[in-house]
């Protein structure tokens, strides 16, 4: 496999030095909090934020890296960043950062909406939104308009699925504060579980580990028809067995699996599809 250099890369994808090394750098930054958070280092120095504002600062982070690296068309960023991705880093970056500083008071009068809550909270829930579409594509972004909608306007959706009428204000604040909402489980998860998975999925990739699982593999179902999807299937059960992460198990095992499966004959998405159902 020929390894590309950084200048390859970036004559590939357009982006600027800068550009790079800063969201490569904020990529690492979020790895190292996502582990201290793991291990409980903040605690050892004396340091005990809320759950919220370690999720916030790692939310405003991505926020970052998102506008700054995937441009409005989606893809890979072509030239130079345009202003009002700039501004939607910043302004995305900054409004987590009030969220993180003024979090100890407003988890306590968020529920009463004041203006600084609400404008927070629907500057995060756009911008969030606009990253989603960014980065996964415009099907679930347009279940998350569905459902803001019907958030807003499900009093006037007939019976039996009519809903309870709710502000702008409460929705905006209840979205982004609540322990159920964007700051909530999926978040947490995220950050202080996958993250670490990932970084040990990639230790063991890089250690050696996941070509010793698809060597076993191989040499028990390479013989068979099918065999490269039939190896798939057994290196992401093997790894799993240990890894207990559906997306390091991916990274780790895909690698080498999707490679084998394409030059088996098989098409780029069943590939993909074959490793990430074998994986979870």
């Amino acid at each position: 496999m020929d390894l590309k250099s950084e200048e390859e890369v970036l004559s590939e994808t357009g982006a600027s030095p800068f550009v790079s090394v800063f969201v490569r750098s904020l990529g690492v930054m979020m790895i190292v909090l996502a582990i201290a958070w793991a291990l409980d280092l903040y605690r050892s120095i004396g340091f005990l934020p809320y759950s919220e504002q370690f999720l916030g600062t790692m939310l405003g982070i991505s926020m970052v890296m998102v506008f700054l690296w995937i441009p409005f068309g989606r893809g890979q960023r072509q030239g130079p960043v345009p202003w009002y991705d700039w501004l939607a880093s910043g302004v995305g970056g900054l409004a987590c950062a009030y969220l993180v500083i003024r979090y100890p008071t407003l988890s306590d009068t968020y529920s009463t909406q004041p203006i600084d809550a609400v404008v927070v909270g629907a500057i995060l829930i756009v911008l969030t939104a606009e990253g989603l579409r960014r980065t996964v594509g415009q099907v679930l972004f347009y279940v998350f308009l569905f459902f803001i909608a019907f958030g807003l306007f499900g009093q006037f959706v007939p019976r039996p699925l009519t809903g309870h009428a709710i502000g702008i204000g409460e929705l905006s604040t209840y979205l982004t504060f609540d322990t159920n909402s964007l700051l909530g489980t999926p978040l947490r998860i995220v950050t202080s579980i996958v993250a670490a998975f990932l970084l040990m999925g990639s230790l063991l990739m890089h250690s050696g580990g996941t070509a010793f699982f698809t060597d076993i593999s191989m040499a028990v179902m390479g013989r068979y028809r099918g065999g490269s999807a039939k190896i798939a299937v057994t290196a992401s059960g093997l790894f799993g067995s240990i890894s207990g992460s559906v997306v390091s198990n991916v990274v780790s095992t895909g690698v080498i699996t999707i490679p084998l499966m394409r030059r088996g004959g098989y098409s780029a998405q069943s590939a993909g599809a074959i490793e990430a159902v074998a994986s979870t």
